[in-house]
């Protein structure tokens, strides 16, 4: 009887921690998903596997969400159908959360060659840029407080673009240094820029940064959510035992 409490409240905290746990990864699969910066991860860093990995923390954290009213109502119920399901279910999420984990890891050292392979194949038009064009890219600058592909204005310059567009910054801002102190930003002596201050960081850079970062959150939610649920498996398991156990001494 003691270890059928024990086991039936211990059930009912972790699925009160699976809650705000699943809850957590949703929140933050749906901020990776929509964020700033996200699309132009995607549209024009090339790393389309973004998009799919924030999609799986969504469902995960989802599922999970619908797991802990499952496991407290097999607790509850004293039903061992349920908490069969409830670890099946279980099994189910541990294995998707480890393997996103894993699959983060995996991915992580690909992220600068892809990044800059793809930033590298964009085309900057400046006469276009003038007119309001290559909005995705300047837009992605002022995301990601950078300047130019991987050699800050003078991809620009390279084009034959009279100003580094997208790179103006106001003093103060985070990477934002005066353009006479930034070597990239050789200032073309027939067409002098009117930006006095200027991103200092190359979006390849800044980009790549952003995604390891957060491909390194998603390793760690992954695996350490995935982990944890080891003990939800552990304390449904107990408790069926403990369910069968009074079922056999009760007439």
């Amino acid at each position: 009887m003691c270890l059928f409490s024990i086991a039936k409240y211990l059930l009912f905290a972790f699925n009160f921690i699976l809650w705000a746990a699943g809850a957590a990864v949703l929140g933050i699969g749906i901020y990776l998903a929509v964020g700033d910066g996200s699309s132009a991860v995607v549209e024009i860093g090339g790393v389309n596997f973004y998009a799919s990995g924030s999609y799986i923390l969504i469902a995960a954290g989802s599922f999970a969400l619908i797991i802990g009213f499952l496991g407290c109502c097999g607790a509850m119920k004293e039903s061992t159908c349920l908490l069969g399901l409830y670890f099946t279910c279980l099994l189910v999420i541990f294995i998707l959360e480890v393997g996103v984990g894993i699959w983060a890891l995996v991915n992580y050292d690909t992220v600068d060659e892809l990044i800059s392979e793809s930033i590298y194949s964009y085309d900057l038009d400046p006469v276009s840029a003038e007119s309001g064009g290559n909005s995705a890219f300047i837009s992605m600058e002022k995301q990601f407080q950078c300047c130019g592909k991987n050699n800050s204005c003078n991809d620009w310059y390279a084009v034959n673009a009279t100003e580094p567009y997208g790179c103006d910054c106001k003093d103060g801002d985070k990477n934002c240094e005066s353009i006479s102190a930034n070597s990239k930003c050789g200032v073309p002596t027939t067409n002098p820029t009117k930006y006095d201050y200027v991103y200092s960081e190359d979006c390849t850079s800044a980009m790549t940064v952003f995604v390891q970062d957060n491909l390194t959150l998603i390793a760690g939610i992954g695996l350490g959510i995935g982990l944890a649920e080891i003990f939800g498996m552990i304390f449904a398991m107990c408790l069926c035992g403990a369910i069968k156990d009074k079922r056999q001494v009760t007439p």
